[in-house]
C-alpha cells in the first residue's frame, strides 16, 4: 500500500511493488502472493467501510489508485508524524485517517510474518518437517503436528493448491502447512511452499508460496 501511496496516482508496475518489498522487507514476493495481498487489503477497506474500489488493476501491468480517491498529505505540528491521508472526491468525505494506518499495520504485520518464515535461504533445521507423500515427482512435507493429526486430508488439500497454482518443477520439494483455525473450523490461512535445495543440501535455497484465505 505503502508504494502506491508514493505514486501520487499513478500506476505502479508489479516488478516495482515486488522488488520495493524484497529492499524493504527482504522478502521475495511472488505474483500469485501480490496478487493475494491486493485482495486482502481491498477486503480491509470493504471491512472498514470504504465501498470505493480504492487499488485498482491494470491487467498484465500492475495497479493503481482510483482517481476518484486524492492522496494528499497532511502536516501536523512537530508533535506529530506526517500520514498520508486518503481522501474521497466524489462523495466529498474523507477515509478516516486512523482506519487507513489499521489497515498498513494488518498488512505489514502480515508481512513481517512472512518476511521472517521465508527468506531467501531457508534453514530445514529451523522448521521441523515430515516427508508425507509426493505431489507428482515432487516429495511433499508437513510440519510434525499436521502429519500426525491430518495426513490424508493435507495431502489432497496441497495436490490441489499445486494443480491450481503452483506446478512440481524438477528438483523441488513441497512444504504444506495450515493455521490451527483452519484445521479446527476448516476456515483459516493454509500454504504452499516450494523450495529449491541448495547446493549443500541443508538449506534452501528458493522457495515460491502460495498463501491462501478461506
Amino acid at each position: 500500500m505503502a508504494v502506491l501511496l508514493e505514486s501520487n496516482g499513478g500506476a505502479v508496475d508489479r516488478n516495482s511493488i515486488i522488488d520495493s518489498v524484497l529492499e524493504r522487507f527482504s522478502f521475495d514476493l511472488s505474483n500469485n502472493t501480490l496478487n493475494q495481498y491486493i485482495s486482502l487489503l481491498r477486503k480491509s477497506f470493504k471491512n472498514i467501510g470504504v465501498e470505493e474500489n480504492v487499488i485498482l488493476t491494470i491487467p498484465k501491468v500492475g495497479f493503481y489508485i482510483s482517481e476518484n480517491i486524492t492522496i494528499s498529505k497532511q502536516s501536523y505540528d512537530d508533535s506529530h508524524l506526517q500520514e498520508d491521508v486518503v481522501e474521497k472526491v466524489e462523495r466529498k468525505r474523507s477515509i478516516p485517517l486512523f482506519r487507513i494506518l489499521i489497515s498498513l499495520v494488518v498488512v505489514i504485520v502480515i508481512i513481517e510474518m512472512f518476511a521472517v518464515a521465508f527468506k531467501d535461504t531457508y534453514s530445514i533445521t529451523d522448521y521441523p518437517l515430515v516427508k508425507s507423500g509426493k505431489i507428482d515427482t515432487c516429495d511433499l512435507y508437513l510440519s510434525e503436528n499436521l502429519n500426525e493429526i491430518g495426513l490424508a486430508k493435507s495431502q489432497i488439500e496441497a495436490a490441489e493448491i499445486s494443480k491450481k497454482h503452483l506446478p512440481c518443477v524438477p528438483g523441488a520439494n513441497f512444504i504444506y502447512d495450515v493455521n490451527s483455525m483452519h484445521y479446527l473450523l476448516g476456515e483459516g490461512q493454509r500454504y504452499l511452499s516450494r523450495c529449491i535445495k541448495s547446493s549443500n543440501d541443508e538449506t534452501y535455497a528458493i522457495c515460491s508460496e502460495v498463501l491462501l484465505y478461506d
